[in-house]
């Protein structure tokens, strides 16, 4: 008798379930995948090159959130909403170009061509602003936990100052490679010519 198992998720080859958040980021980036599946079908349909490059732009502005998402599982809200509100409506609103794209007549055509750019253009920069929105959440979050290190190091005795942490970067290996040492840097003495003397 087989066993029916429901498939795997994996997040950036991650087993989701390994991940926190994982499990829903993971199925956020499998139906935002989707999404574009399908923008690519409908841009293979397309004969008009401006539409066709703003529909592809929809697609990496997608393609850029499901690599953030797959990056940091815990803000998969970002792709959920972004899936709710807009992927649906930007499918119909495409069907609706190809559509009268499809019956020839010039006017009609243009005029839908030019609410199809406006409407893919808006929906490109409400793209960027979500995962604008992503990144200073997680800017934010990157500095409170290293205040909170820094209070914690401090109540243990442990001080840095921020010209400490200058110089421990200025004098990293790594930070000194290809640099022109100043002249302070150098240890060669200085070569001091003898003076000689002349006869009257």
């Amino acid at each position: 008798v087989s066993m029916l198992t429901e498939p795997t998720l994996k997040l950036g080859g991650v087993l989701a379930e390994q991940l926190p958040s994982g499990e829903a980021a993971a199925l956020a980036v499998e139906q935002a995948k989707t999404f574009c599946e399908q923008l690519r079908k409908r841009i293979s349909a397309m004969s008009d090159g401006q539409v066709c490059k703003e529909t592809d732009d929809i697609l990496a502005a997608t393609n850029n959130l499901i690599a953030f998402v797959t990056d940091n599982p815990a803000s998969h809200s970002i792709l959920d909403h972004f899936l709710n509100v807009y992927a649906q409506q930007t499918l119909r609103l495409i069907d609706g170009y190809l559509g009268i794209a499809r019956s020839g007549v010039r006017e009609p055509i243009a005029s839908a061509k030019r609410e199809t750019i406006s409407a893919l253009q808006a929906l490109e920069t409400a793209a960027a602003g979500e995962l604008m929105h992503a990144v200073k959440a997680k800017n934010l979050s990157l500095s409170a936990d290293s205040d909170a290190i820094r209070r914690l190091t401090s109540m243990d005795g442990y001080e840095i100052h921020e010209a400490d942490a200058d110089q421990y970067e200025a004098n990293r290996p790594e930070a000194t490679i290809g640099r022109t040492p100043e002249p302070s840097e150098t240890d060669t003495p200085e070569v001091v010519t003898p003076q000689v003397g002349t006869t009257q």
